[in-house]
Formats: structure tokens, C-alpha cells, sequence
């Protein structure tokens, strides 16, 4: 469950989220959308605690996301996070890279490649274990990098314009892998400016619009 209560957020006199609230079920499928400069970005770096918000409470589960930074990464563990631009590590192999949370959670070697395989059979790449990234297409890139997001088994994926360095054909793929994963009862929060995607799934879509909640539909359009 994702949970925004009355959030402002301000980086000096700017207002880049103005008394937002919106509640996210477990188990839904929710596209974020909204012109350049409304606010989405700003809205997923809460959500990773990367800042606090000026006003407001933001929930992740049924625990509120901590004033201090410093306590965020046991709170980060709920959540599963894919990049536009993958970051991955280059010198890492596939399954180094996927690996690594599980590594920094203090995980057993014996359960980390058991639960990397899994991953990878999961998002199709059990081939590329070895490879590096710059072996890789752009959409092979993102399903590591999606890979790595479920390693861990987060409550919560948060997909931040995942489709933005694909092809159509690859962002179709990594879309309908983001929809069986939501139908196991993973949430999927989805950043994007892609209208067909938005309008072809008819999700519930949370739009913004300097910084303010402008529309909040169930099985909406973009």
C-alpha cells in the first residue's frame, strides 16, 4: 500500500507538490502521469526517502516513510525500483548485478543464486546470466534491471518511465512482464508519458499537474 496524506513538498519558493493526497492499494496497477514539471518525479524520490516532504505523512505498507534518512533503508526493502536508464553496474555481470541487494541484506550465497535464477526465468534472460551490460539490447538492459527490482520480493514496484529507451516491441514485453507480476499481488506504481500504453491497459491512472492532483480514475485514459 502506498499512502500520500495532505504532501507538500517545496525546494525553497518553488512548489513542486502541493497538498497531495492519494491512497494505493496492494495489488493494484496505477499509471502516473502528467506534463514535464508536474511533479512525478519529485512524488518517486519521496517514495525512495531521497528527500522529506515539507507537510504531509507518505505511507509505504502501514508504516509511515521515516523523518530520518537514516532509517530509510530498512523501509526501502518494501520497495522494487526500475530506472529509464537501467542503472546498472558495467563491470558487473548480470547476475552480480541482480545479485546485489541481496548481497547488502546479508543473504546466503545458496539463496542468492537460487533467487537470481529464479528472477531470470522469470523475465526470460536465464541465458544472459553471465553476460555484462554492454552485451545486452536495450530491452534485455531493462528486464535486468527489472530483475534486480523483484530480487528482494518488494510489496511495492515502482516503475519510473520504464519504456522511455525502448522500442516499441521491447516496451510491450517489459509491460506485459509489469502486469504478471502485478497479477501475483505485486502494487505497480508506473511513471510515463506513453499515451498508447496508458490507453491500451485502462489502469487507474493518477494524473498531475504543477504538482497538484488533476485527475484520479479507475480504468482511465491518459
Amino acid at each position: 500500500m502506498i499512502e500520500f496524506v495532505k504532501v507538500t513538498k517545496k525546494f525553497g519558493p518553488v512548489v513542486a507538490l502541493d497538498d497531495l493526497s492519494f491512497k494505493i492499494e496492494k495489488g493494484e496497477f496505477v499509471f502516473l502521469t502528467g506534463p514535464s514539471g508536474a511533479g512525478k518525479t519529485t512524488l518517486a524520490n519521496l517514495l525512495l526517502g531521497k528527500f522529506l516532504p515539507t507537510s504531509g505523512k507518505i505511507f509505504l505498507g502501514q508504516e509511515e516513510i521515516p523523518r530520518s534518512l537514516a532509517k530509510i533503508h530498512l523501509l526501502r526493502r518494501k520497495l522494487g525500483v526500475i530506472f529509464q536508464d537501467f542503472k546498472l553496474i558495467s563491470d558487473r555481470t548480470v547476475f552480480e548485478n541482480i545479485a546485489l541487494p541481496l548481497e547488502i541484506m546479508g543473504r546466503k550465497k545458496a539463496e542468492i543464486k537460487d533467487r537470481v535464477g529464479e528472477v531470470l526465468r522469470q523475465v526470460n534472460l536465464g541465458e544472459r546470466i553471465n553476460f555484462f551490460p554492454a552485451q545486452l539490447a536495450g530491452g534485455e538492459l531493462q528486464r535486468v534491471s527489472l530483475a534486480r527490482a523483484l530480487v528482494a520480493k518488494p510489496e511495492v514496484l515502482l516503475a519510473d518511465e520504464p519504456t522511455g529507451n525502448l522500442d516499441p516491441e521491447s516496451a510491450w514485453q517489459l509491460i506485459k512482464l509489469l502486469k504478471e507480476i502485478n497479477k501475483l499481488g505485486t502494487l505497480v506504481l508506473m511513471t510515463t508519458h506513453n499515451i498508447d500504453i496508458v490507453n491500451s491497459l485502462c489502469e487507474r491512472v493518477i494524473k498531475l499537474e504543477k504538482g497538484r492532483l488533476v485527475k484520479d480514475e479507475k480504468k482511465g485514459k491518459y
